[in-house]
């Protein structure tokens, strides 16, 4: 089916039409008009008529084609009314709505059968617009009085594109498959509104076979009678379907507007009014635009919705809050619901949602129940709740079965975001995480917290430092400093004790012990009365002085507070830190944020082994507490949860900072649903009041508390102090064994 751009100024001038035909090309001339057939080149005289064009011959007179097509208007223009009527209700509900693009779907040819008996009723005849067609093109009445005449109006309006699309006949049961495929790819490039006549089985299985999948989502106008309830019942309606049906009265005078949905495929359909238009103008084509009158808006309240058209028509029952506007329009006066239509589609009735969600106090906490499914508390699970009671629908929850949030492992999705991409849920209650990568896979309500992910370490204590504790106060560069200091000063000592020749000479231990006693405030029996060992025997003091000012003040400090945080200030020092191990939740977001060109975050995940993956995030925190272990955590869930906990502290910098919300199965039509609810519960401030009512448990662990020492604290100065006493008993035995074996004698006979 090809389609072709036809312009009234291609028509041949030199044709004998009339003037009333001459008075609509003017009109038209110069509009771009698509019309979506092989072999049908559309155009209209004064009279609303339709003629097929054909090759002009010479041999025909065409003054008496005009009198004997002339003649055939004025025959059947009373019984096409109803059809002209609808034309201009079309165009008024164009230009209510502000629309500028129209697609016309039709069945464009009858049966063989039905189409002889048509064209012995009368034709229609006029140029034809395709060069390739070399004989009479027949255009059956019941076509050309709807379509065509919807087509002419729409082409009076300069700021209305209309194309149309038809296919032959679907009774033929080998063809029809092919037909509707390919008037489904010609009705996917429409970006307008979709008009179709509805009032056989045929138009019936036609919609019923092109509304499917993205066109759902689209909007449509369904012209029918007071017997469309019945044509539609076995068409499926998604509640976020934009078609609208327009119910005519016999004499087209009067239109009825309604809107169906159904909240899932077991439950029935349920009409409920839109709107209404009256017309005010007689069966004339109108040569002039009227003036369109301000919106009158007003609001209304009323009936329920039903599965029948209530009559007479009322626009009562919608919401209190629904907005009624209506206007004069050029050939009748249209009122219609104003807004979203989702908007006021929320009660769910009968709708039964499939839960799933995981443990994660305290946003979700999980009551088991005895068929394995789960009641819902928490800040989360309130939430969940009061939805639930606002839009009536009935739930079941579950447990994840893998225990996960959801990410891409292995090319695969786990966790809570695989069960609604697969059908197993269609909604997650959780705060999951809003990313790019999940988005693909299902769609989630508005955001209820932000918050980003933080690494935690483990808190450093005395017990920690048990053969430090007592060393790092000092940096090893001092330690070294302090040593070559001294050693020098020793050195001196004794250089000037062996220099002088009127004071007794050192040997290189008395300088040792009377250089360390100094060091140690004990000072030394040994008389220096020369100013050069004067001079060294002061700065030893001095040395001792500023040693033990700063490595007495650093070692009370860190025995009453602790030591201090390590120097790391973000994850690249934790990951330079070989001693630590970082690792997260298996399944959650960061998991899919970690997957990028960052070289620091492509070096972490190489580096990780599958050990370093936690289950939960209590695991987590357990391990960073043993130590050696980075985690990092999500801050809102680690504030709520380990805000008491100063054996462990977060890292300033927050990463892969999102928000979290509830998440849907992949194009659910409940999102606008249950957004607007959740707005509604934000605006009354029961979220609010859920946050408060929350208990957490906080303290200031960096408040000064007084604890005993323990144990490992003194443990390393005692068993120095033994380890000494033990060095000392050693060197004195020694020392006795050489002085025995040296002057035997001398001792015995000091003994006798």
């Amino acid at each position: 089916m090809k389609s072709r751009t036809l312009n009234a100024s291609n028509v041949n001038q030199t044709s004998p039409f009339p003037s009333g035909r001459e008075r609509d090309n003017n009109r038209i001339r110069n509009r771009r008009i698509r019309v979506d057939t092989c072999n049908i080149g559309v155009y209209r005289n004064s009279d609303t008529h339709t003629q097929t064009r054909y090759k002009s011959s010479p041999f025909l007179n065409m003054k008496l084609v005009w009198i004997f097509v002339s003649l055939l208007i004025q025959q059947h223009l009373a019984a096409r009314t109803p059809r002209i009527m609808e034309s201009y209700f079309t165009e008024d509900y164009l230009t209510f709505h502000n629309i500028h693009r129209l697609c016309i779907v039709s069945l464009a040819f009858p049966s063989a059968s039905s189409y002889k008996l048509l064209t012995k009723k009368y034709m229609l005849v006029a140029h034809c617009a395709c060069k390739q067609l070399k004989s009479i093109t027949f255009v059956p009445s019941d076509w050309s009085d709807w379509i065509l005449q919807t087509f002419d109006q729409s082409a009076r309006v300069s700021r209305i594109f209309t194309s149309v699309i038809a296919t032959r006949d679907l009774q033929e049961g080998y063809s029809r498959s092919n037909k509707t495929n390919s008037l489904s790819l010609q009705l996917s490039a429409c970006l307008g509104l979709r008009v179709m006549h509805l009032s056989t089985h045929d138009d019936r299985f036609l919609f019923q076979e092109l509304f499917k999948g993205p066109q759902t989502r689209t909007s449509w106008l369904l012209i029918s009678d007071d017997g469309f309830p019945g044509l539609l019942t076995s068409v499926y309606f998604p509640l976020n379907n934009q078609v609208r049906i327009a119910n005519l009265s016999h004499d087209g005078r009067m239109a009825t507007i309604w809107e169906t949905y159904q909240v899932s495929h077991r439950n029935k359909p349920r009409i409920v009014p839109y709107g209404r238009w009256v017309s005010n103008t007689k069966t004339r084509a109108p040569d002039t635009q009227t003036e369109t009158k301000e919106p009158d808006t007003r609001t209304t309240s009323g009936a329920k919705a039903t599965n029948s058209p209530p009559q007479p028509f009322a626009m009562a029952g919608l919401s209190s809050d629904s907005e009624v506007k209506t206007k004069t329009m050029e050939y009748g006066v249209l009122e219609a619901l104003e807004g979203d239509p989702l908007l006021r589609r929320t009660d769910l009735t009968g709708l039964d949602l499939k839960c799933t969600t995981l443990e994660y106090e305290p946003f979700t906490i999980l009551k088991r129940q005895s068929n394995e499914s789960v009641v819902l508390e928490g800040l989360f699970g309130n939430l969940f709740n009061g939805i639930r009671e606002i839009t009536n629908f009935t739930s079941t929850c579950h447990r994840v079965r893998d225990g996960q949030w959801g990410s891409v492992v292995g090319g695969e999705w786990t966790g809570m975001v695989k069960e609604l991409s697969d059908g197993t849920a269609d909604i997650a209650v959780a705060p999951l995480s809003i990313s790019q990568v999940r988005s693909t896979k299902a769609d989630f309500l508005i955001g209820l917290m932000e918050s980003g992910f933080n690494v935690v370490l483990k808190r450093p204590s005395n017990e920690d430092y048990m053969w430090s504790v007592y060393t790092k106060q000092f940096e090893a560069s001092i330690w070294a400093v302090l040593a070559v200091l001294t050693g020098f000063l020793f050195f001196c000592l004794y250089f000037a004790s062996q220099r002088s020749s009127c004071e007794q000479k050192l040997s290189p231990s008395d300088t040792f012990i009377a250089g360390a006693g100094m060091i140690f405030g004990q000072g030394s029996t040994l008389k220096f009365e020369t100013t050069s060992k004067r001079g060294v025997v002061l700065m030893l003091l001095l040395l001792q002085v500023l040693v033990l000012a700063f490595y007495t003040s650093n070692l009370v400090s860190a025995l009453t507070v602790g030591p201090p945080l390590p120097p790391m200030e973000d994850l690249k020092d934790v990951f330079e830190d070989s001693s630590l191990t970082i690792g997260f939740t298996r399944g959650s977001t960061i998991a899919n944020e970690f997957n990028t060109d960052n070289p620091l975050y492509q070096a972490i995940l190489k580096r990780m082994k599958d050990e370093d993956f936690v289950m939960s995030p209590e695991e987590g925190v357990e391990r960073v507490l043993k130590g050696g272990y980075a985690y990092m955590a999500w801050e809102y869930f680690y504030r709520m949860n380990f805000g008491s906990e100063c054996g462990a502290f977060l890292l300033p910098p927050s990463y892969f900072r999102q928000q979290a919300s509830i998440a849907l199965s992949k194009d659910s039509p409940l999102a606008p649903v249950l957004n607007k609810v959740l707005l509604d519960i934000q605006s009354l401030g029961l979220l609010q009041k859920w946050w408060l009512d929350l208990d957490v448990d906080r303290a200031d662990c960096n408040a000064l508390v007084t604890a005993p020492i323990e144990l490992k604290t003194v443990l390393t100065p005692f068993l120095l102090l033994g380890c000494s006493v033990l060095a000392s008993v050693g060197v004195l035995a020694v020392e006795v064994v050489v002085y025995m074996t040296r002057r035997p004698s001398a001792f015995c006979n000091e003994g006798t």
